[in-house]
Parts: C-alpha cells; structure tokens; sequence
C-alpha cells in the first residue's frame, strides 16, 4: 500500500 507515499506526494506538491 502506498497511502502515505500518496498523501506525502499531494501535500509536496501543494507546498514548494
């Protein structure tokens, strides 16, 4: 499962 690998993605790349 890569929830937090997913999670972690969209926040980094909302926040430079």
């Amino acid at each position: 499962m890569a929830v937090m690998w997913f999670a972690r993605r969209l926040l980094a790349g909302r926040v430079p």
